[in-house]
């Protein structure tokens, strides 16, 4: 999952296509406080619910009552959603790639990244509905001055793991120090991007946790957002909706 955060004169960050973050603050938790437990097990991971699609330019969202074939990144499991409501199932990826790596490059905005098991494995669940068609748990709030922008990834580690990192400040985004406590198996991993308007400047604090929050729900994106993030232009687009591509 690829986050690339960007500016623009009245919105916010980019989340986009493939697998990477940019500025990221974290905080070691369970839940939170307000949802279910952010480690799943290491048996079956089932995902339901019912699905929504999103107005990306102010948040509104309505229920999604179709039907569709959902598949996974390359990782194996199986899935649909029928009248809206999803119900997919995976049991250990069928693919693994090394956390070393992919954290490093995942967290590259901070400092003294530190993997206290680098030999671990991990896979990163993202769901679609055809190409350029995305299945997302998370949620978006705007307003003229404020923007919140939440997403859960579920991700499976081969054995117990911790990172942890310092965090830094570049430009209009804000990381801090981290703990991530992954436990064998699947692990919630929640990230929340909070954006204030301060004159014409948008300022961004980003936090990673494992927490699971109840209130997200799953977003289904059909648009077929395939711009290229890296430009102002493109980013401008489609603001809230490029939160969620991975």
């Amino acid at each position: 999952m690829r986050t690339v955060l960007k500016t623009r004169s009245v919105s916010l960050f980019v989340l986009a296509a493939l697998i990477a973050v940019f500025g990221l603050l974290a905080i070691s938790c369970d839940d939170g406080g307000n949802g279910e437990s952010a480690y799943l097990g290491t048996t079956t991971l089932t995902l339901s619910g019912q699905v929504w699609t999103v107005n990306w330019a102010d948040g509104t969202s309505r229920e999604f009552n179709g039907n569709r074939t959902v598949t996974s990144n390359r990782l194996g499991g199986s899935g649909a959603i029928t009248n809206g409501q999803l119900n997919f199932t995976i049991d250990t990826p069928s693919s693994l790639e090394s956390i070393e790596r992919s954290f490093s490059y995942w967290l590259e905005r901070h400092t003294d990244l530190n993997i206290s098991n680098p030999s671990a494995r991990m896979a990163l669940l993202g769901l679609y509905t055809g190409t350029q068609a995305y299945l997302d748990r998370g949620w978006v709030s705007v307003s003229d001055t404020q923007e919140v922008h939440e997403l859960v990834i579920y991700i499976y580690v081969d054995r117990d793991v911790s990172i942890t990192g310092t965090g830094t400040t570049s430009g209009a985004y804000t990381s801090t120090n981290f703990n991530l406590n992954l436990r064998e198996g699947w692990n919630v991993f929640y990230e929340k991007h909070e954006g204030r308007l301060s004159g014409e400047q948008w300022n961004w604090t980003i936090s990673y946790s494992l927490n699971n929050p109840s209130h997200l729900r799953w977003l289904l994106d059909e648009g077929g957002y395939s711009g290229n993030i890296n430009t102002y232009s493109e980013a401008n687009k489609n603001p809230a909706r490029s939160f969620f591509r991975r």
